[in-house]
């Protein structure tokens, strides 16, 4: 891949590159790294030079699936914040972005509530999201299966519209 020319006016904003591989980007990443490059822009008669910083950014698949886990949270949070009488655990919620799971963790152990697991990436480039709840732990902290049904359905419909 040959070099490309990135314009910026505002030097206030960040530009975002996507590049065509994850080769590319890593290659890219460690040229602004490695190398001291600068940006030159011309305010006036008078020469602003910039330094270039670069980042990597997370992947699409793991922002999908955060998404997907801050959608679930806010849809458990009321219960695990004042969970019913009949409830057999209580504790905190807590995600793992790396394995796409939502749980609820006590003193001694973590339960898991749900797992989002994303499909192969489609021709437009979009990733079908499942939604998969454990309803016995789900049980446990007073959601019954329609509830969880419900949290589920809502969660993957609203990910289809992002």
């Amino acid at each position: 891949a040959g070099v490309k020319k990135v314009g910026a006016r505002d030097l206030s904003r960040s530009v975002s590159l996507l590049f065509a591989s994850v080769d590319e980007a890593s290659a890219a990443l460690d040229a602004i790294r490695v190398k001291e490059l600068v940006f030159n822009q011309r305010i006036g008669g008078a020469l602003r030079v910039s330094e270039i910083r670069g980042r990597s950014d997370r992947t699409l698949e793991t922002r999908i699936r955060g998404r997907v886990l801050g959608a679930l949270w806010r849809a458990l949070a009321p219960t695990v914040a004042k969970p019913p009488a009949d409830a057999q655990v209580r504790g905190s919620l807590g995600t793992n972005g790396g394995t796409g799971t939502i749980f609820i963790k006590t003193d001694e152990e973590a339960f898991e509530l749900f797992q989002v697991r994303l499909g192969t990436k489609r021709v437009d480039g979009s990733y079908p999201v499942d939604v998969v709840p454990v309803l016995e732990n789900l049980a446990g902290i007073g959601i019954d299966a329609a509830t969880a049904g419900a949290i589920t359905k809502e969660v993957e419909e609203g990910e289809t519209k992002t």
